[in-house]
């Protein structure tokens, strides 16, 4: 693309930015290990049961399983050789590898979130426990509760505005996956897996955690 489309930046620029942005990444992934409370073993029989979900989901390419099929390449079905598809599938929720082709306004929103967002979401999530019920104005409440983090939310409405579309995108996605229940309240599965998928999305699968590395076969 030329120089008059604005879009062309040079080679040294375009490092740049990523390294920066590959730096944030570290921090936030360093952020969460540090003031997230220990989420245990997963839940094995549930992983399991989720598991075998997601595969049958994918298969059938029926609403909301169709979002993973494009999200992450499986229009033949989650591939055998896959590691930790559950995970995956929920890494993909919050950062799509591929175009899930999803309305536009509410995939924009789930963009729109940035560290300090999911962060505050996550570990709020985590800290309040089984049963916690992820909704905007909680999930608010929980960024601004998070220290050592710079910065206020300068336009609090638009914000809650963001967050209450990018909440009604992931309720379903996450239900689907069993990470949150009918009623939008977290699962012992999502409790373990929320922290992970982040962590994933940032810094990749921690490879001293095997669960993170292989399928639940029960």
């Amino acid at each position: 693309m030329s120089d008059e489309d604005g879009w062309d930046f040079p080679d040294d620029d375009t490092d740049a930015f990523l390294d920066a942005w590959d730096e944030v990444d570290q921090e936030a992934a360093a952020y969460l290990e540090e003031h997230l409370p220990d989420t245990g073993d997963a839940p094995g029989p549930d992983l399991a049961r989720a598991t075998r979900a997601l595969v049958e989901g994918v298969e059938s390419g029926a609403w909301p399983f169709d979002y993973f099929v494009h999200a992450l390449a499986w229009s033949t079905g989650v591939p055998a050789d896959q590691e930790a598809p559950w995970l995956a599938a929920l890494a993909a929720t919050i950062s799509p590898p591929h175009d899930p082709q999803t309305d536009i306004e509410q995939q924009s929103a789930v963009m729109a979130l940035e560290h300090a967002d999911w962060l505050g979401m996550v570990i709020g999530l985590v800290r309040r426990g089984v049963g916690a019920e992820i909704s905007a104005d909680l999930v608010q409440g929980d960024i601004e509760a998070l220290v050592d983090i710079e910065g206020d939310i300068e336009d609090p409405d638009g914000h809650l505005s963001v967050l209450e579309t990018a909440v009604l995108t992931l309720s379903p996605l996450w239900q689907s996956l069993g990470a949150v229940d009918e009623d939008d309240r977290l699962t012992a599965l999502g409790r373990w897996g929320l922290p992970r998928a982040l962590r994933q999305t940032w810094v990749g699968a921690d490879p001293g955690d095997a669960l993170l590395r292989r399928r639940p076969s029960g």
